[in-house]
């Protein structure tokens, strides 16, 4: 695909998806005075609509006997139906009727957001608050009373606009600089070196640790999201990219042939000094696959992905038998 055509269809899916997909509409019920239910769920600037890290207040009718049936028991907030234990009541007053609220993500509170931001398929999300007890059921309310703000308009296009111009920076390097290239060579005939497949690798894990990290941040607000599993990864390609150089460095220093010239990207990472190589294929697949369970797990939970030993250990093997055949090369 043209990086042109790529850039229109990216663009166009982030259209459909954040503009012409609807949310869900609300209904409202009315209920008797007399009866304990949530009122009214308003933010700071009086409006029923909030994101992560907003102070949210709940009106509860005939609050008194609400309050003296919990003997004392804290009260927490329940949204879709689930509770959020952390989020204890900040503030409650009797009197008026009133809860206050931090729209937080704690540790334990994390599975629970992701069930209500995972999948991200439009700016807001209209959802149902309550409150309750964290052992019991949240008292009756309108169903989706509440307009979450799963994405703030503002953050979503920095985003955006930030990533598309740190991957054309990235396009214009790897077209115009020897960014992704081997050790030049110097000695007639000078030319360029073939695409590097340990400093493409290399990169494609800084990008999409990079990507993956603003993204959760510009989500959830959560800024400590980067794994193990995603340190090891980017660990074996830069100590494959290190490898690889000195090889490169070793091999230049002890002969005197001319380096390999080429303009073709794939035909280099897969492609040997002699012909196509199995353990490029295999660093390659491993390498795909592994990217596109990262960026599925990224935006479906909101988490980067904590891969187990068996996966880390199967790539580090692959790595290291590209070091080992490279030797050869």
């Amino acid at each position: 695909m043209k990086p042109a055509t790529g850039m229109r269809s990216f663009i166009a899916l982030l259209f459909v998806s954040f503009f012409l997909l609807p949310a869900t509409k609300s209904s409202a019920t009315a209920f008797p005075d007399s009866v304990i239910a949530v009122k009214s769920v308003l933010s700071g600037n009086g409006y029923a609509r909030a994101g992560l890290n907003d102070k949210i207040t709940v009106s509860i009718s005939q609050s008194g006997r609400f309050y003296r049936s919990l003997n004392g028991k804290p009260l927490v907030l329940f949204i879709n139906g689930l509770p959020l234990k952390d989020l204890k009541a900040l503030s409650v007053d009797t009197l008026l009727g009133e809860a206050q609220f931090v729209l937080e993500r704690t540790d334990s509170t994390k599975s629970t957001w992701t069930l209500l931001l995972g999948k991200p398929k439009s700016f807001t999300k209209a959802v149902t608050v309550s409150v309750g007890l964290a052992n019991g059921s949240p008292i009756p309310c309108n169903n989706y009373n509440f307009t979450f703000i799963v994405i703030r308009i503002w953050q979503f296009w920095i985003f955006v606009c930030t990533l598309a111009a740190f991957l054309l920076v990235i396009f214009l390097l790897y077209k115009n600089t020897d960014l992704l290239r081997g050790i030049r060579n110097d000695t007639p005939p000078v030319g360029r070196k073939m695409y590097s497949l340990a400093l493409s690798q290399m990169l494609f894990w800084t990008v999409l640790v990079v990507g993956a990290f603003v993204f959760i941040w510009v989500t959830t607000g959560d800024i400590n999201t980067v794994t193990d599993s995603a340190l090891i990864l980017m660990g074996i390609s830069s100590a494959t990219a290190l490898s690889a150089r000195a090889i490169d460095t070793s091999a230049t220093g002890a002969t005197s042939a001319p380096e390999l010239t080429t303009n073709s990207f794939w035909k280099d990472i897969l492609h040997g000094t002699t012909d196509y190589e199995p353990h490029r294929l295999q660093i390659v697949v491993w390498t795909l696959v592994l990217g596109i369970v990262f960026i599925f797990s990224v935006w479906n939970d909101l988490t980067m992905p904590d891969f187990n030993g068996t996966l880390l250990t199967l790539m580090g093997i692959s790595s290291g038998v590209y070091v080992g055949f490279k030797y050869q090369e």
